[in-house]
């Protein structure tokens, strides 16, 4: 564990630069026909990748749990954020263009393309450099996508368990879909994913745990999908209501936050959790649909979620010596700098090996 003087102090000091970055980034909201349009979406991604990286160094790295409060303390939001919005992506797309369940999952398989690349380079720099070794069975479940445990000592990347979860949702996706009764197809992914945590088979035992916060999310997105498609106009009053009531409209939901707050509520049953989370992330999406301006910052963040996602832990783990030459604010900010590269680096390296116009990213 790294000890950080001054936890609160230097907490102000990170959220206050990347405050300064996101008014120095924001710019107009452009204009778009989509009542959602894929910049919100990408935002939102972008700020809950930020809260999912804060919260591992908030829990597992740092000995003071006051450092990165309180971003990193709603990180199951953001994690509830990442499956709405891709239970909501797949949907809309769906409804737009139907696809078959084989070319489905063709689109699916591509997705995989970068997390090759992260395994391959890990295994090699953990032989080389830290000397770690791994048996074969587990690095032929890695390169498949199934992470049966998470456990920081012993996996690759512990935190890709939501690698397994969010694919065995696109899996189930096309499977379960119906264009007309998209509400369907929502509750039976959610019966579904309940089931398998009460159940709960040798085969996730291990993990169940962490998808038991988790399994009202992706139909949540898939139903926001479904009564978007059925009353169009709920948006469509939001985006044409005046300045002052939307300003206003934000006001309220920016104080709901507060209350609604995940950390507030304390240790509870999944369940609760779950609905506290939930509440927390679509007020969070509405706000994000409101506000008039988009935050470039986010943006870019959003842009690269999953390489960053895919990088940030092994990063922070095995190589995190700057922490204890650095103060953690600025050693935080740097790896989060040197993995924003990576993953620019990642994803072309991915678009190369398949080039952009067959390539489709988590939605």
């Amino acid at each position: 564990m790294i000890d950080v003087p001054h936890a609160v102090r230097q907490s102000l000091l990170l959220y206050g630069i990347l405050t300064a970055g996101l008014v120095l980034s924001a710019r107009r909201q452009p204009k778009s026909d989509n009542l959602f349009p894929i910049s919100v979406t990408t935002e939102l991604k972008g700020l809950a990748i930020l809260a999912v990286y804060f919260s591992h160094i908030w829990i597992f790295l740092v000995s003071d749990r006051r450092f990165l409060f309180p971003l990193a303390g709603v990180s199951q939001a953001g994690v509830d954020l990442f499956l709405m919005l891709s239970g909501y992506g797949l949907s809309v797309s769906n409804l737009r263009r139907p696809q078959g369940v084989l070319t489905f999952y063709k689109r699916l398989l591509k997705l995989f393309i970068p997390l090759w690349i992260v395994l391959t380079v890990l295994l090699i720099l953990d032989a080389v450099l830290l000397d770690i070794h791994y048996t074969g069975h587990l690095i032929i479940l890695d390169y498949l996508g199934i992470y049966l445990t998470s456990d920081l000592g012993r996996d690759l990347d512990a935190p890709l368990w939501f690698v397994t979860y969010i694919t065995g949702c696109y899996l189930l996706f096309p499977l379960v879909f119906r264009k007309q009764r998209l509400w369907l197809s929502a509750l039976i992914v959610f019966i579904i994913g309940v089931a398998l945590v009460i159940i709960n088979p040798p085969v996730v035992r291990h993990v169940s745990f962490l998808y038991a916060w988790h399994p009202a999310a992706f139909p949540a997105g898939m139903l926001l999908a479904w009564l978007l498609q059925k009353q169009p106009r709920l948006l469509v009053l939001a985006h044409s209501s005046k300045p002052i009531i939307k300003g206003i409209l934000i006001a309220v939901l920016s104080m709901s936050l507060i209350v609604i707050n995940p950390q507030s509520h304390g240790a509870s049953a999944p369940g609760i959790t779950q609905a506290v989370d939930l509440a927390f992330a679509f007020v969070l999406l509405v706000l994000f649909i409101l506000k008039p301006i988009e935050l470039r910052l986010l943006s870019i963040l959003g842009t690269y979620s999953f390489e960053i996602y895919l990088l940030h832990w092994p990063i922070v783990l095995r190589y995190g010596f700057l922490y204890t030459h650095l103060p953690a604010w600025f050693a935080t900010l740097l790896y989060l700098a040197i993995i924003l590269a990576l993953s620019y680096v990642l994803q072309q390296l991915t678009t190369l090996i398949a080039p952009r116009k067959t390539t489709t990213k988590f939605p």
